[in-house]
């Protein structure tokens, strides 16, 4: 499957995600680490959004951080949603109720939810999910 990934803040964790992805023997279609970095001028921006676009097309699922507030994270998820492609959620334990109704509440099936403690807990729970 190729896979296209939306990290959140925590690099361990984005880290964690592409790794969970990989061991799963899946492929990630775009570099998340990119989306880490300070954002670039207007038409640069156009271009990153466009580029972004361009692997989602190609890709078969979303793999996004849903920790933190994010209109990134909702975007992609529901671009891929409305694809009727798979949508996978990872958020913090801690962070859970803090979640969006919008993500949260949400009832279909392309949708899945991996709660977890720390990047090791995620990367092994993302795995599992994946295989």
């Amino acid at each position: 499957m190729r896979v296209f990934v939306v990290p959140g803040p925590d690099e361990e964790v984005a880290k964690a995600l592409v790794t969970a992805i990989h061991e799963a023997g899946h492929e990630v279609i775009n570099d998340p680490f990119g989306a880490l970095r300070a954002p670039p001028l207007a038409q640069a921006e156009r271009n990153v959004f466009l580029g972004a676009v361009d692997r989602m097309l190609e890709a078969d699922a979303v793999v996004a951080d849903a920790s933190a507030q994010s209109h990134a994270v909702g975007w992609c998820v529901a671009w891929f949603l409305a694809k009727g492609r798979l949508a996978v959620l990872s958020c913090r334990r801690d962070a859970r109720a803090a979640l969006s109704p919008m993500l949260a509440g949400n009832p279909s099936p392309w949708q899945k939810l991996v709660l977890y403690e720390g990047p090791r807990d995620l990367a092994d729970a993302l795995a599992s999910l994946l295989r």
